[in-house]
Parts: C-alpha cells; structure tokens; sequence
C-alpha cells in the first residue's frame, strides 16, 4: 500500500481495418508513492492521506464506419434506361482508403491526492498531457469525384492535448442526523495541432472550420466584419473593395491589403475550446423518526469558448420574405416604414435606425452580408443547472409494518437554469460530426446535407 505499480499490455484488433492494419498493440504502466506512510510524514496529525501518482500509457482507437479500406456500392434506388427497358445499376458508396490503420493515444499523467482534516476535506490534482497520433478524420473531397454522403477517412496526423484538473471535495456532518458533501471541479486544456499529414489546412463542416498546424482543431473560419456601413465617407473610401456595398451592408475587412474582398480575406473568426470547463455539486441528508429528507444538485459551465450560430444564418439572412428571427426587427433602415397587414388591416409603424449592428434587408443581398463571418460568431460561455432532486423516504419502523424495504418519493428537474450571454436554443453544442472528429464542434445548427 505504500508504493504501488501496476503494467498492462493490450493487443486489439477490428475488423474496420484491412488485414495489414488490423491489430495494434498498447503497453500501459503507472506508479504511485503514499508518502502519508512513510515515518517522517506521521507526525504531522492533520494529514490522513498523501499520494503522489504517475502513469503512460498508449490506447487505441477504432471508432469509424466499416469497411473503410475498400470500395463499396450502393444498388438500393438506382436505375437506368436501356433499350427501353429498365436496368438495375449502382452508385459508389464509399472511396476506399486500404492504408487506414489503428489511431493511437498516448497519455502522460501526474497527480497528487490529498486527505486532511479527518478526511473530510480531499482534494485532487492532476496534470495530463495527451498526444493522438494517426488521426482518423473524415477528410472532405470533392463532390465530382462521384460520392455524395460519405467522405474517406485518413489517418490525417496528430495533436496534443494538455492542462490541468482539480478536484476538491468537502464531506461532513451536523450532530448525527444531518449530513452533507460539496465538491467542485475545473479542468483546463490546451489544444494544439502537430501535424496534418501531407495536408496543410483541414476543412470542415462546408468550410465553416479549419485546423491548420500550430493552432487548434476546427477553430471557425470566415470574414472579418467592421460594423455596418453607415456614412457616404465609409462607402467611398471601400468603393473598390466593396463596389456592391451600400449604407446598411456589412463592411468586411481586407485583411490581406490587396484592395478587393474574396476568399483570400477569410482567416480564424472564433475557437469551439473552452479555456476550461468547471463542475459544482452538492449533496445533504437529514433524518429525523419523520423519515429521511435527501437533496443534490449539479451545476456544470465552461468558459472562454465560442459558438458558430448557423441558426441566424437562416433567421437573420432576410433572404426570403417569410420566417426571420424577431432580431431582424432591429435592422438598418435609412427612412421610416409603415407596413399594413393584408389580412389584419394592422398599420405598424417602422422608425427609421441607422444606430444599430443587422444589416439592411434587401433583395439579392448585393453585397453578400450572409457569407460566413464573425456575424455568427458568439461567446458561448455558460453556467447551467443540470440536475435538482428532492426526496423523501419513509422511516424503517413505518416501511417493515407495510412489508416494503424501503420507499422514497422525490421530484426532480434538468436544465432548469442557465445563464449565458449566447442567443441561440442551448449553448452546450456538442460534435455534431457522426464521422468521429471534432471538426464540427460549437456549430448550432448545421443542416443534414452539411458533410
């Protein structure tokens, strides 16, 4: 019990890879040292447990769609014409990839566990530094080459993660009925890209994202805005970049200086990875000849991560005359409007605002306001009650007459509360990729053709 060390070998295989690639194998070890038991720790009274721990270990990972290594077709709804007469025929399914091999993750971890005061105040820290090798990513091609739902998946190259958690929890009791326990926990990362393969840059979720080497995966990827156009000074001295553009557009930054908006322009406009995540629970009981009142909650939040809201691309486009968000009622206008209802008879009256960030709503949408941009980018921050239960249990002594062991009613609720400043459904928007990567994580409201 005073220094521990603990070695596993694995070999797996899946079926998901060829016979070349199939097995792969993954050695584990780690150590730990309880120093509270060593002679010149027990002197000190308040200290019930210390542990210093260490481990490395390598797993790996099989998580894809079969049959990736080889060419498959599809002959369900396919047909043709032949002679007049009707011919079966098929489409290629999935572009096969015979070299896809095991993703491998390797984590290096030191921790310390910590137990004073009569073990009612524990706490834990660890730092974790965590390397993935060989990533499997589904990497989007061309629609020409033949394949409309399905990408191949590569081993595309590896990234690091690394930081730190905590863990801290406090468990005690008031006379000998009540009794209670708090803890809360916080957990920081650091994502970094190390390679991509032969790629330079990783497009994702129809362009929304990029990873590129030195930064993080699938940071968001588009336009950098500068406010509306809202003076004839503006527009004239952006005439050449911005020839479509008038007051109430967006006014979109050259970040290249070369005197024109396109493509070349486009750059990081916001990261799905929080700077870290953070938990806070609570539990009590107290038991009286009444029976045993019981409560918990759970609180849990992240910081310092951003959402691509793709909901006010649709909401907020004003490219059609029907379903826009109420947010549009805010848009530019440079004279007043009265709109009648057909229907209604209702007159509403539109004052003229120019002090405001919706652009103008207009057919053709000349200066293309609804291309991807920071416009959509929002902190997506958060603080959300999870979970909240109430019980109550009869008392033993009511419970035996009745023959039942035991009988406890509670209420209870989730997601009750949340604050965050992001204007979308929910802010907890996880990977929506059904492909295993995280090139779609923090984008609220991808449609289903979105690869």
């Amino acid at each position: 019990g005073k220094y521990m060390f603990t070695a596993n070998f694995r070999r797996d295989g899946s079926s998901n890879f060829s016979q070349n690639n199939r097995y792969g194998n993954f050695p584990s070890f780690s150590a730990a040292w309880r120093l509270s038991q060593e002679n010149f720790m027990k002197s000190i009274s308040w200290l019930d447990d210390l542990k210093l721990r260490s481990s490395w270990g390598k797993l790996g990972n099989s998580n894809i769609n079969p049959y990736q290594y080889q060419s498959t077709v599809s002959f369900s709804n396919v047909w043709y014409y032949l002679n007049d007469t009707k011919v079966t025929g098929a489409i290629p399914l999935t572009p096969s990839n015979p070299n896809v091999k095991w993703e491998s993750q390797t984590s290096k971890d030191l921790g310390l566990d910590l137990a004073v005061l009569n073990k009612t105040l524990s706490i834990t820290v660890d730092y974790y530094d965590k390397t993935t090798n060989d990533m499997l990513v589904q990497v989007p091609i061309a629609y020409s080459a033949g394949y409309m739902s399905t990408f191949p998946t590569f081993n595309a190259g590896s990234i690091n993660n690394k930081g730190l958690e905590f863990l801290v929890t406090y468990r005690n009791h008031i006379g000998k009925n009540f009794d209670f326990s708090v803890s809360g926990n916080l957990s920081t990362v650091k994502n970094k890209v190390l390679s991509l393969g032969a790629n330079n840059q990783l497009f994702g979720a129809s362009g929304i994202t990029c990873t590129e080497v030195g930064g993080s995966v699938g940071q968001f990827w588009g336009y950098k805005s500068n406010g509306l156009y809202k003076t004839q000074a503006q527009l004239d001295e952006d005439k050449k970049i911005a020839p479509n553009a008038a007051l109430g557009d967006i006014r979109f930054v050259d970040i290249n200086k070369d005197g024109s908006i396109d493509s070349k322009d486009m750059t990081f406009i916001g990261n799905p990875i929080p700077d870290f995540t953070y938990g806070i629970s609570a539990e009590a009981q107290y038991k009286t000849k009444f029976g045993t009142f019981d409560f918990s909650m759970v609180w849990n939040g992240s910081q310092g991560n951003d959402i691509y809201n793709n909901t006010r691309y649709y909401g907020e486009g004003m490219y059609h005359n029907y379903s826009s968000f109420e947010s549009t009622l805010d848009r530019y206008r440079a004279t007043d409007l009265t709109f009648k209802n057909p229907i209604s008879g209702i007159v509403t009256f539109y004052p003229k605002n120019t002090d405001t960030n919706m652009p103008r709503a207009v057919y053709g949408d000349p200066n293309n306001n609804m291309r991807q941009s920071d416009r959509y980018v929002e902190d997506g921050s958060y603080l959300r009650l999870k979970n909240l239960l109430v019980g109550y249990s009869l008392p033993e002594s009511l419970t035996k007459k009745m023959y039942i062991e035991k009988a406890r009613f509670y209420v209870g609720g989730k997601n009750l509360l949340t604050f965050t400043k992001y204007k979308g459904f929910d802010p907890e928007v996880g990977d929506q990729n059904t492909g295993g990567t995280n090139l779609t994580r923090g984008i609220d409201g991808l449609t289903s053709w979105d690869p």
